[in-house]
């Protein structure tokens, strides 16, 4: 495949003829149909958004964002831009899920993966490649989405957890 690199973060002129673009039937992703519309693979860091898109003929674009509201503004262009809809990223740590909340809040949908999924498709690791191999697995439908909490459940959660470890301390405090 022939994969054009851009770190500029205004979008490229690499999908501009939306006629030659795959016709979308509908397919849901995780049930191992193959998709036929252009999608995004993101490989989410603390900085950095590496980002490949997949048509059904392989990779075709890779950008770099900058893991920031901004940044993650300017990813939301290059899907208008190119006319993407569908993205998949891998929950690494809570790096991702800004990156989640907001392109949903903007109507793209993300499909996130367990990382258990994704690194069994993985060979050697670099950024570039993980986007890619994100964005083809979702393509071919082999990644199945994790269940994904709201930015309210997700503070409810982490509050749980801190009164949680509280309690464990003070308990082990207590039994000294």
């Amino acid at each position: 495949f022939i994969a054009k690199e851009s770190s500029e973060s205004e979008p490229q002129n690499a999908m501009n003829n939306k006629d030659s673009m795959p016709k979308n039937r509908s397919v849901k992703p995780g049930k191992g149909k193959r998709l036929d519309v252009p999608v995004i693979g993101i490989d989410v860091h603390k900085a950095t958004l590496v980002v490949s898109v997949a048509t059904e003929n392989g990779i075709i674009y890779r950008q770099s964002f900058l893991n920031t509201e901004d940044g993650i503004q300017d990813l939301i262009k290059f899907f208008r831009y190119h006319g993407i809809e569908r993205s998949a990223l891998e929950s690494t740590a809570e790096y991702w899920l800004k990156v989640f909340w907001i392109l949903s809040q903007a109507g793209i949908k993300v499909l996130v993966a367990n990382p258990k999924q994704t690194k069994a498709t993985q060979g050697q690791k670099t950024d570039k490649e993980d986007a890619d191999r994100i964005a083809l697995a979702f393509r071919d439908g082999r990644l199945k989405p994790s269940v994904v909490c709201t930015p309210e459940q997700y503070s409810m959660r982490k509050l749980n957890r801190a009164a949680f470890k509280k309690t464990q301390q003070a308990t082990s405090a207590a039994d000294r």
